[in-house]
This record gives structure tokens, sequence and C-alpha cells, in this order.
């Protein structure tokens, strides 16, 4: 696709995870992902990883780094990059369906990230014509977030949601993330949001919770 370049861990698995990284990053963040997964017990997938275009971020004129949308203000949630989020949004949406037409079905897809990819994987899911196997956000937030009740689609409400933070975190304020799940529950009351005594990181318990939420999804999808 325009602007994201894919790498693929490749694993004989009926279920795709796609996962999104942070800013600043590429995709090779997630590459020991896999193997992490199953030290915890998680289920057997392929991962898809994708990689976020080049772009000039305010915050850094003149050196242009791998993000999914610019930051234009102090904060990440002050004046928002809506044509950027959107835009990545579209584009992994995209991608999904792609993967839906190789013969994956949708209840086998798995989107999810860390920081700006969570973000992006959230404002995704959430407006989704027809639910995935859901959506798992790692030290993100729910951006544009004033505009997900007119937005929010009957296959987003549908989808599974676990979102995890850390209690510590440096990047995503922990307010903004909780701030996120308390507006996504009302669309999702099913969404399953965690904290852990971290910064802007993984620990063990997340990513035992994490290869749980993922186990089900593969149970469901297999019955």
């Amino acid at each position: 696709m325009r602007g994201i370049s894919l790498s693929c861990v490749r694993a004989r698995a009926a279920t795709r995870s796609l996962r999104l990284h942070g800013m600043g990053v590429d995709n090779t963040d997630f590459a020991p992902f896999p193997d992490e997964i199953l030290g915890f017990d998680g289920p057997v997938c392929r991962f898809i990883l994708p990689n976020a275009p080049m772009r000039e971020m305010s915050m850094h004129p003149g050196y242009p780094l791998r993000a999914w949308y610019d930051v234009p203000g102090r904060s990440i949630d002050e004046n928002e990059d809506a044509r950027g989020i959107r835009e990545s949004a579209k584009r992994v949406s995209q991608l999904i369906d792609e993967i839906e037409a190789q013969g994956i079905p949708r209840n086998r897809i798995v989107l999810g990230g860390f920081s700006q990819g969570a973000a992006i994987s959230l404002f995704a899911g959430l407006r989704m014509e027809r639910p995935i196997g859901g959506v798992a956000a790692l030290s993100g937030y729910l951006p544009l977030a004033g505009h997900l009740f007119s937005e929010a689609t009957p296959g987003g409400r549908r989808t599974p949601i676990f979102m995890a933070h850390g209690e510590f975190d440096s990047v995503v304020p922990p307010v903004m993330a909780a701030r996120s799940a308390e507006v996504i529950s009302q669309v999702d009351p099913a969404m399953i949001a965690r904290t852990y005594p971290m910064d802007h990181e993984l620990c063990q318990e997340e990513m035992h919770d994490l290869a749980a939420f993922l186990r089900n999804i593969v149970e469901r999808a297999a019955n």
C-alpha cells in the first residue's frame, strides 16, 4: 500500500495479527513479539508488521521520521492531526480488507500496536464496517475522542478491545488513557482496560494478559 511497507513474521497459522509500531521507530521493534507471546502461552499467529510512512514532524522540523500522524501541539491531544490520523486509519482498514480477500476470516484478524500504533488501532478498529477478531492497544489512547459517538460503527462496537497502560507512563499520561477507556466503554461495554506498575513500556503481567486475550480470540474463531 502507498506509504506503508510491510514485513511478515511467517508462521503456519490461521490467525493474522497486525502490530503497528510507535512514533520514531520501525517495525523491527515488534520482530521479537511472536516468540514473546508464545512464551506467555499465547496462540500461534502470523504477525504482519506494517511500517508507518516517513513524515515531517512539527516537534522535529527538518528531521523526518516514521510516524502514523503528526503531533502539532505541546501535548499529544492538543491540535490533533485529524487528516494524518484518518489517513493512516484508512490505510490500515484497507490492509485488513486485503487480508480478508486472501481468505482470512475477519474474526481471525487482530489489530494492535504500541503508543501511536495503539492509537491508530483503536481509532480504526472502532470504525470498521464489520467487526474483526479484536483490537489490542498497548500504552496508547483514543485520538479525536470527541468524534467517537457519532463515528463508531456497528462493527466497531462489536469488536473486542483490550487496552493496557502503565500507571507511570511518562509519554502518554495515564489520565489520558483512562479517559479514552471510559469513552470507549460507552460504545463497547465489553472492552477490557488494564493498568500495570510501569512506564511507557511492556511488562510480564501485561504480556500474560495480552496472550490470554489473543487466545480467547483464536478459540472463539475456532468454534
